[in-house]
This record gives C-alpha cells, structure tokens and sequence, in this order.
C-alpha cells in the first residue's frame, strides 16, 4: 500500500485509514456477517472492519429512510440471501460486492407514508422490553413489504 511505504510506521502498525468527514454523516450501516439483513441509520458510530457503510448520493433524511426500509425488506433480504455466498450457521456476507448489485426501483421512493413507518418502527425497537407493541411492529413491516412487493411486480 501506497501509504504505508511513505509513513514511518513499522510493519506491525499497518492501519486502515478513515475519513472522519465521511463518518460524520448520516449513513446506513450493516454489518459484514448476518442471518438478515440489518442496516440501520446512523450520523456517529465510527464502524470497525466488520461493518459496511453506504452513504447515499442523495443526502436527505426521508430518502434515507426509504431506502433503510426497503433494504430491510423481505423481498431485499431474499433476494440478498440468493445473490452472496451462505456462511456457517445460516449467516451471510454483506460485503460491497454482493450490496452493490441489490437493484434499486426509485419508484420505491414515491411511497412518502412508509417514512412515518419507519419513524414508528425506530421508536418501537427503542423500547425494547415492551412487546405489547410487537403488532404495531409487525403491521409496519408487512405493509413495507407490501409496498416492496408491488413496486417490483411480485406477487408475495
């Protein structure tokens, strides 16, 4: 690596260099080894080598949200479990190379009330220890999926 050959560092302080500008931004993580997909939101969590970030080209917080929704859906996390390679126990890898070929419907995006949704599911899993939420939970997520789902003409 370039860098490392004009440091002064020794063999064994190789680093990973990081951006602090680009972590101080609002972000999607996911972690590199799953059994779902999981990404969530985030503006300060500085990630180690065991998280991807995908930080979208359009930076505003709706968006955001709109595509944390549809990355988290059910049709997404099929699709994904199809496309990387399964690891050990039921995991799977959420490395660039499989996360890039995730296909993006924009019309996906016109679907403003899902924003709302994702608002509520947020504050739901805030509350971990409360599930007489759960339906409310659960009713959310089905109707993501739903929009999911017709979005991409599949009938679930």
């Amino acid at each position: 690596r370039d860098y490392f050959d004009q440091s002064n560092k020794l063999w064994f302080e190789l680093w990973n260099q990081r951006s602090y500008k680009k972590f101080n931004k609002l972000r999607i993580v996911v972690p590199d080894i799953s059994n779902k997909c999981n990404f969530a939101l985030t503006d300060s969590y500085f990630g180690t080598t065991t998280t991807y970030n995908l930080i979208p080209k359009e930076n505003d917080l709706n968006h955001i949200k709109l595509m944390l929704s549809l990355l988290n859906s059910d049709l997404v996390d099929y699709y994904f479990k199809k496309i990387t390679t399964p690891q050990r126990g039921g995991y799977f890898r959420y490395k660039t190379k499989f996360l890039e070929k995730i296909p993006i419907n924009e019309s996906f995006f016109k679907y403003v009330e899902i924003i709302d949704m994702v608002d509520e599911i947020t504050n739901i899993k805030e509350l971990k220890a409360d599930h007489s939420l759960d339906h409310k939970l659960n009713k959310n997520l089905d109707e993501i999926n739903k929009i999911a789902y017709k979005v991409y003409g599949i009938k679930p």
